[in-house]
C-alpha cells in the first residue's frame, strides 16, 4: 500500500467484502427476538404512525410481502448512505486517505455491520447522528444557511427516532465542544443545543412509549453497547490504545483535531449512540498513518495492546472451538476454527507488520481480520 494505486485497489476490495458482510444470509432467520420484532410489532400496529422506524418498517414490510430479506433491506440502506454522506462531508476535514481508511475501518469492525443486518432503527440513527454532527463541523468551519437548514433537519428527525440519544449527543455534546472549539462565534450561532431540544420535544410528542424503545444497540443495558461498538473494534485495539494517549493530552492544550475526536466520542457515548463508531474509526485511521511518520512516540502503547490482544484472541478461539465442539459436535468445531484462524491469523501478521514496519500488514491485516471473521461467522 506504498503506492495510491494499491491503496485504492485494496480499498476496493476490503470495501467489497464489507458490502457483501452488510447482505449475506439476511433471510436466514426469522425474527429475532427483541428489538427486531418488538419494532415489527410497532410496524404494524398504531405505533407506525407516529414512530418514524415503525412507520418505515411497515412499509416494507406490506411492500415486501413479509419477505424477511427485504425487511431487513432497508438497515443496509442507511449504514451505507451514512457511509456515502461520511465520505462527502469528511473528506474535506480530514483528507480523502483518512476518511476511506476510516470507512474500511467501521466497515470491518465485528459489531456495526450486524446493526444493518437487523430490521431495526439503529442503522437509521446511526447515519442521522453522523450527518448532524458532520452538517455541525462543516458549518463551524465556513457557516452558511445550506449547513444550518442540514443540520437542523438531521437532528429533528434524529428526534424521531431516538430523542434522548439526540438530545444527550446535541443537546448536552456541544457544551464539551465548545470548551476547546476555537470557532466559538460559529458554535453559538448555530445553538445546537435548541435543535437537541427541539428534537427531544418533538419525540417526546409523537412517540407513544418513549421510554422503552427497541434498539439492540442499547440492549437491557450498557454490555449491549459494549459488545457492539466497543467490543467490535478489538481488532484494532492497539491503535484506539495509542489513539486516546495521544489525543486526551493535546485536548488540553488546545488542539482542534483532538477536541473534534474527543468531544464527539464522549457524547456519542454518553448518548449509546452507535455514531461513537465513526470517530473511533477516524482514531484508529489517523494513528495507521501516524505509525510510519518519524519519531512516532506512541509505537510503545500501540504494539502492547496488539500483543495483548493476539493473547487474548488465542486463548478466546480455543474456547470458541471447544463450546462448538460441545454443542455441535464436528461441525461446530470446524466453524470455530474457520473463524478463529482467519481471525487470529490476520491479527498475527498486524503485530509482525507493526514490529517490521511493513505498511501493508499494519493497515490490511486488522481490517481484514474483522472483515473475513464476519464474512466466515455469517
Amino acid at each position: 500500500m506504498k503506492s495510491s494505486l494499491q491503496f485504492r485497489l485494496f480499498a476496493g476490495v476490503a470495501g467489497l467484502l464489507c458490502i457483501i458482510n452488510l447482505l449475506i444470509t439476511n433471510d436466514y432467520a426469522t425474527l429475532w427476538s427483541g428489538p427486531e420484532s418488538a419494532l415489527a410489532w410497532d410496524a404494524t400496529g398504531e405505533a407506525s404512525l407516529r414512530y418514524l422506524p415503525a412507520l418505515l418498517q411497515g412499509l416494507v414490510w406490506e411492500a415486501s410481502g413479509g419477505n424477511h430479506f427485504l425487511y431487513r433491506l432497508p438497515g443496509v440502506v442507511w449504514l451505507l448512505a451514512a457511509a456515502a454522506g461520511f465520505f462527502l462531508l469528511a473528506r474535506p476535514l480530514f483528507g480523502q486517505r483518512t476518511t476511506v481508511l476510516a470507512l474500511l475501518v467501521a466497515g470491518a469492525s465485528l459489531g456495526l455491520p450486524q446493526l444493518a443486518k437487523i430490521g431495526g432503527a439503529d442503522s437509521l440513527l446511526l447515519a442521522l447522528h453522523t450527518l448532524g454532527f458532520l452538517f455541525l463541523l462543516r458549518f463551524l468551519k465556513k457557516p452558511g444557511m445550506g449547513w444550518r437548514l442540514a443540520f437542523y433537519a438531521a437532528v429533528l428527525l434524529a428526534g424521531l427516532v431516538h430523542p434522548f440519544s439526540t438530545l444527550i449527543l446535541f443537546g448536552i455534546g456541544p457544551v464539551f465542544f465548545y470548551s476547546s472549539r476555537p470557532q466559538r462565534k460559529n458554535l453559538v450561532a448555530l445553538q445546537p443545543w435548541l435543535a437537541g431540544l427541539a428534537a427531544f420535544a418533538l419525540g417526546w410528542w409523537a412517540i407513544p412509549d418513549i421510554v422503552s424503545l427497541p434498539f439492540f444497540v442499547r440492549g437491557p443495558g450498557y454490555a449491549h453497547y459494549w459488545l457492539l461498538i466497543l467490543g467490535g473494534f478489538l481488532p484494532f485495539t492497539g491503535f484506539i490504545i495509542a489513539g486516546v494517549r495521544d489525543y486526551l493530552p493535546k485536548v488540553r492544550k488546545g488542539d482542534e483535531m483532538a477536541a473534534v475526536l474527543i468531544f464527539w466520542s464522549l457524547p456519542a457515548f454518553l448518548a449509546h449512540s452507535p455514531v461513537l463508531a465513526m470517530p473511533l474509526a477516524l482514531i484508529i485511521a489517523r494513528q495507521m498513518d501516524a505509525f510510519f511518520q518519524p519519531n512516532y512516540p506512541y509505537g510503545a502503547w500501540l504494539k502492547t495492546g496488539a500483543i495483548l490482544h493476539l493473547i487474548g484472541v488465542f486463548f478466546a478461539v480455543m474456547g470458541v472451538m471447544m463450546s462448538g465442539l460441545y454443542y455441535f459436535e464436528g461441525a461446530g468445531f470446524r466453524a470455530g476454527v474457520a473463524v478463529g484462524a482467519a481471525y487470529w491469523s490476520m491479527s498475527f501478521l498486524g503485530v509482525i507488520g507493526l514490529y517490521g514496519r511493513q505498511r501493508r500488514l499494519v493497515i490490511g491485516a486488522p481490517i481484514l481480520a474483522g472483515a473475513l471473521a464476519v464474512f466466515l461467522f455469517w
